[in-house]
This record gives structure tokens, C-alpha cells and sequence, in this order.
């Protein structure tokens, strides 16, 4: 498995342990990590941290990047996963959100890119939506 790391001044791939890796994520010192593995169908998986390059939400965010139309058993996966906030499938590019848009009520629901997304309600169960067909 290859990581790549991301940091204001050192961008590139390394050769550290993940145990090392998640270590620098979580005292700041990396930005975030890119993560490809050899299921042809994932080109990468992408974690960045709270604010990284601009961006104004406050939680970590990871990215999935398929390479097949069928994205779907990737979205049924991360259903199961108890540690998740919101979960969205983007056409094209991600969808971009902001504190104030991981709720039920404020969730982007009918806005591009999104494709479908979800989000916790406060008793921990998924509200689902997907934008209307332009």
C-alpha cells in the first residue's frame, strides 16, 4: 500500500509506518494522507485535516475515489461505519460542505454536485436524500 502525505511545505510520497503516519495526522504535522491499494475499482482514498488548504469545515474528511460507475458498494460500506457524520457521493467533484451543512436540515440536499448524501440525525441513524434529476 502506498501513502502520500500532504503538508504546506513538504508534499510527496514517504516511507513511514501507518502507525507514524496517523501519529503526524493527529499532532498536526501532516496534512493529510492519500491512500491507494490494489482493488482495481478505488483510485485512491483521501483524508484530509479540519481547515486543510481553506477549507472551512472543522472535521476530518475523507475522499474515495472510484474508478467504475457503480459507486455503490463503497456507499454501503460506510453506512455500516458508527464513526461517520455524513457520507456523500459527488459527480464529478466533491461536494464541498461547511459546519453549518452537517445537519439534517442544512444538508446541501438538492445542490451540485452531490449525487446522494447522508447525514446523522442526533439518535445516530442516517437520514438519506439525493438530488432531484436536473
Amino acid at each position: 500500500m502506498a501513502y502520500n502525505l500532504h503538508h504546506e511545505l513538504a508534499p510527496g510520497e514517504v516511507a513511514a509506518s501507518l502507525s507514524e503516519i496517523l501519529k503526524g495526522l493527529e499532532s498536526g504535522e501532516l496534512g493529510s494522507l492519500t491512500v491507494r491499494n490494489a482493488d482495481p475499482r478505488i483510485r485512491y482514498g483521501l483524508i484530509t485535516s479540519p481547515r486543510l488548504d481553506g477549507c472551512s469545515l472543522n472535521l476530518w474528511m475523507g475522499t474515495i475515489e472510484v474508478g467504475v460507475e457503480d459507486w455503490r458498494f463503497v456507499w454501503d460500506q460506510l453506512l455500516l461505519q458508527e464513526g461517520l457524520k455524513f457520507i456523500c457521493v459527488g459527480s464529478e467533484e466533491g461536494v464541498e460542505l461547511t459546519d453549518g451543512q452537517i445537519a439534517a436540515e442544512t444538508f446541501p440536499w438538492t445542490e451540485w454536485p452531490l449525487i446522494i448524501g447522508a447525514v446523522r440525525t442526533p439518535d445516530r441513524k442516517w437520514m438519506i436524500g439525493e438530488r432531484p434529476p436536473s
